[in-house]
């Protein structure tokens, strides 16, 4: 859900085939499995390819 929102993928479908293909680091970490829920620490980085990336941070 995070990629779809911040806008590294454009639909779940999309953001699982990117997690299933190997596509998908958390701080440096490759995501290996889409449904499983991952709690990031405050300033982790998503990235998708080389290319594409985002700094979570806490809303509120």
């Amino acid at each position: 859900l995070v990629l779809v929102t911040s806008g590294l993928a454009r639909s779940l479908g999309e953001a699982a085939r990117l997690v299933v293909q190997g596509g998908v680091t958390l701080d440096g970490a490759r995501v290996a499995e889409w449904r499983t829920p991952v709690t990031p620490a405050p300033g982790a980085v998503l990235k998708v390819g080389p290319r594409h990336f985002v700094r979570l941070v806490r809303a509120g």
